[in-house]
């Protein structure tokens, strides 16, 4: 087993990535209104990469700051969210044609 700093956890589960993920995932289960559940199973099945040096600790680190600041979320997102990519290997543009693309999805999906 890995032992993950969970400030690095709350950085990936927080990203654009693993939202993109979860929801891809879990959509045909999701609740009325379009909630997803997240219990421990299903967390379980997502793909964490190791938290390589300096990598883990730039991302820990900006998850204790977020923590600490909040109100610096809608500043720090993005650099998150790039950083994050980086470790999924993905770029930003790729990330949002595949947000795109599941929003069509669940869109059409509600609708019905």
């Amino acid at each position: 087993a890995v032992d993950y700093d969970p400030y690095y956890l709350l950085a990936l589960l927080n990203s654009r990535v693993l939202a993109w993920y979860y929801r891809f995932l879990y959509w045909p289960v999701h609740l009325g209104g379009g909630y997803l559940r997240v219990n421990s199973p299903y967390l379980a099945r997502l793909p964490l990469p190791l938290p390589t040096a300096p990598a883990g600790a730039t991302l820990a680190a900006a998850a204790r700051e977020l923590t600490a600041h909040p109100e610096r979320i809608p500043e720090m997102q993005p650099a998150l969210d790039a950083a994050v990519c980086d470790l999924y290997v993905i770029t930003m543009d790729e990330l949002a044609e595949a947000e795109a693309a599941l929003a069509t999805l669940t869109t059409k999906r509600q609708a019905r």
